[in-house]
């Protein structure tokens, strides 16, 4: 039985909110590969918010992002970011 309420996560354990550990072979439904609360993710975040986040135009990570993309996947040509469900219909 899995608890109702997770508090916490690190790596692969999370805590539930009255304290009990558990190993998350789940790991947010696949998508947390890292691991909870990894210190290179979470400084890398930590870092971005202190230089704002979700701007109007494009960041310059944005294009590093697309680049390695288009590397890595064959047959993508282009890349597009939206930020919202009406960015991505449209």
């Amino acid at each position: 039985v899995s608890p109702y309420f997770i508090a916490k996560g690190q790596g692969s354990r999370v805590w539930d909110v009255d304290g009990n550990e558990y190993i998350d072979f789940i790991n947010g439904l696949a998508s947390i590969t890292l691991g909870y609360n990894d210190p290179d993710v979470s400084a890398a975040v930590v870092e971005q918010l202190s230089q704002g986040t979700i701007f109007s135009l494009p960041h310059p990570i944005e294009m590093q992002v697309a680049e390695a993309l288009i590397e890595l996947v064959p047959c993508v040509e282009q890349v597009r970011f939206g930020k919202n469900g009406s960015d991505a219909t449209s």
